[in-house]
């Protein structure tokens, strides 16, 4: 297990046991449980609207290139390695 020690202001302090207790939460949980909000909230955020067209665009099609084969779009890719063929 690992220890976090986080200094703060003693007022800060306060209102954080005081929050903790009227959750009826330890400060401890109430700390994680906030660290693991935040992570899932991020987690959670919405794409961009650059990242939607995106999106929009790769499943109408739009853009997209098709190769027949593997060989065929590692040569569009620039990864044929001709001089050992």
């Amino acid at each position: 297990m690992s220890r976090i020690n986080i200094e703060i202001p003693n007022d800060e302090h306060q209102r954080l046991k005081i929050f903790a207790a009227a959750s009826s939460l330890s400060i401890k949980e109430l700390v994680l449980s906030a660290i693991k909000e935040k992570i899932h909230y991020q987690l959670d955020e919405k794409p961009n609207e650059e990242t939607l067209k995106a999106f929009k665009e790769t499943d109408t099609g739009v853009g997209l290139t098709k190769h027949q084969s593997l060989n065929e779009l590692f040569i569009d890719l620039g990864l044929d390695d001709a001089e050992n063929n």
